[in-house]
């Protein structure tokens, strides 16, 4: 009787005792991955110029890094406002989250969106947003590497979007124009194009405006 007390107890700590912890292997880092990282980093550093001193930034090539980092998505546009509001929400509401809003507004830079929600927190918060107030600039630097090579209005000058919801603020918002109906993807020379038929409803003036979509198209859903 005592062996068997014995060894019921020795049988029920080997069953309880937990098993020793296996040790986890390393993340493999891959060459995608690193890649990735490399491009993040140096749209970041980018950025980080650009708020330092705008004057001597390259918006377009801001744009165009931004559309090769883990932060963008050609389709994102929606999803980046309801996370900006989300956070702008906070952050008027505590103004200690002010900093998770700005960062999120960092990695969106190079994304118009990021500025047009920015310009409106400052509007709404004020002097306890001030760091918000350039970004009415920014914005206008951004749109201005957008229409540095014209207006869209022939394929030579079509404008090199990064976002499908550019499109439409573009025309909307900066050429004033209004869409009348959008003709069949266009492939030419190795280019994929947007092609909207547009009115101008101030003088009744029709026109064709062209978006180059390839890097909207580069990118894998």
């Amino acid at each position: 009787m005592r062996f068997s007390a014995i060894f019921f107890v020795v049988f029920f700590f080997a069953v309880v005792e937990p098993a020793a912890a296996q040790p986890q292997p390393a993340p493999v880092s891959t060459p995608q991955a690193e890649s990735l990282q490399a491009q993040d980093a140096a749209y970041l550093a980018l950025v980080d110029a650009a708020l330092q001193n705008p004057a001597a930034a390259d918006f377009q090539a801001i744009r165009f890094a931004y559309a090769k980092s883990s932060f963008y998505h050609p389709y994102g546009g929606d999803k980046i406002w309801k996370e900006l509001d989300s956070a702008g929400k906070a952050a008027r509401k505590n103004i200690a989250q002010l900093p998770a809003y700005t960062g999120l507004v960092r990695k969106h830079f190079g994304h118009y969106r990021s500025h047009v929600h920015a310009e409106h927190l400052y509007q709404l918060g004020g002097d306890d947003f001030a760091r918000l107030k350039p970004h009415k600039d920014f914005l206008a630097a951004l749109i201005g590497s957008i229409l540095k090579n014209g207006e869209g209005k022939a394929l030579e000058t079509a404008l090199q979007i990064i976002d499908i919801t550019e499109e439409y603020f573009l025309m909307r918002n900066v050429l004033r124009l209004q869409r009348i109906k959008k003709r069949p993807t266009l492939q030419q020379d190795g280019h994929i194009y947007d092609v909207f038929d547009a009115i101008d409803p101030r003088s009744g003036e029709k026109t064709v405006i062209y978006f180059n979509v390839d890097r909207v198209f580069a990118q894998p859903l």
